[in-house]
């Protein structure tokens, strides 16, 4: 049952928007390894995710099949993941689910696949009309002129094509165990390589019956930092389409100034879509929030690893009422004074938050009823336009889980209420071993409202917290 209020305009193109996306979707734990799941679909689905990505290739009888390639990940069949698209796909949210297929497939799996769509989720697919070539036949290679808007796609299934990564070795178990091992020296290794993986990608065709389902093309840009070093420039293209960076090429085309300026502006009419560098075997994931504050719309997450990343992007779609489409703010938007990411360039307003105590705090997931009493305390941030987020911990409360007090003050300097997120961690401090997480909650500034305030709390896994809460006031400076 849906019980939010959507709260935003849904009537403006797709491109206005930030969508909530995840990577790799089926995968249920590391890159390398571990099982493909429809469950793991299914969570996404029900987290209010909206872009779905499978990995299709060539399976037994003539059946496609969804795993992650050259891995020793176990498969699904690509019938299993669309069924389980079309059960899931409007429990959350009404609004597009977007599945972005990276194909693998012959040109007879291909075709199967299209039928598997077509038959599958019915009049749920979107099966739009296609553009026109001088001679008004349709070119189904061409991209749309201009996006729908997500009201215009309410209670539809969108296809994008996902360029295939270039031929890589097979994983043996060995060697998986070797990349598990040695993540570290290949996080290295990736950084110091910036280049873009759409740069060495090879061609996919896909069959017309696939191609004239796929709404939302992908197109490979290589984008190029001007010669001083400040600004980006796109190559113009014809129509609207959607492109892919990893992480570390984002960092360096979302550089707040220039560059951010120009990526933004580029995404003004084009999807933007991030993933994660593909050194992260562990499915461990990268902070989102400057590719949100470049214009970024597409900023696939590691689901299946519930840390801050997965934290940040459910209380950014906890915006507008949970519907996966948040709308991006309007001097994002703007074609004068343009947007530059750059706080140095802000006037800052002051939120004060006064946490006065929490309520009904639990103990750590897992200990026993007769462990001991939790030592809480609280660590706030404010995820902004700032390099790293403005920080502060509470005081720890000895042996009190029931109500603890703090009745601390903290100033943030708020650079933008549309991107900025306030996070909340609550922890129990251990004199011996690490820290134990007892709860969390992100908050979007746009939400936030003065007075006194109760912050509900929720698992790692973003499942809310049966009476556990945060006792706050907010106010703004003067």
């Amino acid at each position: 049952m849906l019980l939010y209020k959507i709260q935003q305009d849904m009537s403006r193109p797709l491109s206005h928007y930030f969508i909530s996306a995840s990577h790799n979707t089926y995968l249920s734990g590391n890159q390398i390894s571990d099982r493909s799941s429809v469950k793991a679909i299914t969570h996404a689905l029900n987290c209010g995710v909206r872009v779905i990505e499978l990995d299709a290739w060539d399976g037994k009888k003539g059946q496609p099949i969804v795993t992650h390639g050259h891995a020793m990940c176990t498969n699904i069949t690509f019938a299993e993941c669309i069924e389980a698209i079309r059960d899931n796909a409007f429990v959350k949210s009404q609004y597009p689910v977007i599945i972005s297929i990276e194909n693998h497939c012959s040109d007879e799996q291909q075709i199967e696949q299209a039928r598997i769509l077509k038959d599958t989720l019915g009049p749920l697919l979107f099966q739009w009309e296609g553009e026109k070539d001088d001679n008004e036949n349709v070119d189904w290679s061409k991209t749309p002129k201009t996006w729908l808007s997500p009201e215009d796609l309410k209670g539809k299934v969108a296809i994008r094509s996902k360029p295939k990564p270039s031929d890589q070795p097979n994983v043996t178990e060995e060697t998986a165990q070797d990349l598990l091992r040695k993540e570290a020296e290949s996080l290295k290794a990736e950084d110091e390589n910036n280049s873009d993986d759409e740069t060495t990608e090879s061609e996919v065709k896909e069959v017309e019956e696939l191609q004239k389902l796929m709404y939302i093309k992908n197109m490979k840009q290589r984008p190029k930092i001007k010669d001083d070093g400040t600004g980006v420039e796109f190559a113009k293209q014809e129509g609207v389409s959607s492109s892919s960076f990893k992480e570390t090429k984002m960092l360096e085309l979302a550089k707040p100034g220039e560059r951010a300026r120009d990526l933004a502006a580029y995404a003004r009419d084009h999807l933007v879509r991030i993933y994660p560098r593909g050194s992260r075997v562990t499915s461990t994931n990268y902070d989102p929030t400057p590719a949100w504050n470049a214009g970024c719309q597409v900023v696939a997450l590691n689901y299946q690893t519930k840390t801050m990343p997965v934290w940040l992007n459910q209380g950014k779609f906890s915006e507008n009422g949970y519907s996966g489409y948040v709308l991006k703010p309007d001097v994002m938007m703007a074609e004068s004074n343009l947007w530059t990411a750059d706080f140095n360039t802000l006037t800052p307003k002051k939120l004060n938050i006064k946490l006065m105590s929490g309520h009904y705090l639990p103990k750590p997931l897992g200990a026993g009823d007769r462990s001991e009493v939790i030592d809480p305390y609280v660590e706030i941030k404010l995820h902004s336009l700032t390099k790293e987020p403005q920080s502060y911990k509470t005081k720890v409360v000895d042996n009190n889980g029931f109500n603890p007090v703090w009745n601390e003050t903290i100033m943030f300097d708020v650079y933008s209420n549309d991107l900025d997120l306030l996070s909340f961690v609550v922890k129990d401090k251990d004199t011996f071993n690490s820290d134990d997480f007892i709860a969390q909650n992100v908050i979007p500034i746009s939400s936030m409202r003065t007075g006194y305030r109760v912050i509900p709390l929720r698992q790692a896994n973003d499942t809310p917290i049966p009476h556990a809460f945060l006792f706050a006031k907010c106010s703004w400076a003067d």
